[in-house]
């Protein structure tokens, strides 16, 4: 078995970090991301569009292998377990404001894809998960009331995935899919 590649079937011509992007789940275990790398990815971050340049987001880092990274797999649910503790890194990304708004969330967004966007330009992988225990990561790294963990995102780089459960395996093979873009449009006031 050999490791996927899986394009975007696009109705328009993307640039290829976007075209070639997707969150696989069988991720190396003997590959270690160096600080240099880490470093690349938060800068990549920290350096997003921002709401009033109020910059909401905020970055927790574990390495396999340190006690953030076995707290961050802690708080995983069910089918997360099975292949997110192979990642080289989970990256907790919370958003934080007087009151955390869609806007703070929104800006979280757009911090995440500036990081996943880097990661793909550095031949590494990632995959978000939103199965993970907020309340749990809330409680174990101390948050404030005003931080709230948004999602976790899966570092590293790919493996072929033999290892994966079947029905991980075959969701790991099987072709991307979108829904058509005429679906995802509005209707305006013609």
């Amino acid at each position: 078995m050999s490791i996927p590649h899986k394009p975007a079937a696009t109705e328009a011509q993307l640039h290829e970090l976007i075209a070639n992007r997707w969150s696989p789940r069988s991720f190396d275990v003997s590959h270690k991301l160096s600080d240099d790398q880490i470093h690349s990815l938060l800068e990549a971050a920290r350096w997003s569009p921002s709401s009033m340049n109020a910059q909401p987001w905020r970055f927790l880092v574990g390495l396999r292998g340190d006690s953030n990274f076995a707290a961050l797999v802690s708080s995983l649910k069910e089918n997360n377990l099975e292949w997110a503790p192979n990642a080289s890194a989970i990256v907790l990304v919370a958003a934080t404001g007087e009151k955390v708004s869609n806007i703070e969330i929104f800006d979280a967004g757009l911090a995440v894809s500036a990081l996943i966007t880097q990661a793909q330009s550095m031949g590494l992988h990632t995959h978000q998960m939103g199965g993970f225990s907020k309340s749990k990561v809330k409680e174990v790294f101390s948050l404030p009331e005003n931080v709230e963990p948004i999602v976790l995102i899966g570092v590293g780089k790919i493996s072929e995935p033999s290892k994966l459960s079947q029905a991980l395996l075959e969701r790991e093979l099987a072709p991307r899919s979108r829904k058509p873009l005429t679906e995802l449009m509005l209707k305006g006031l013609n």
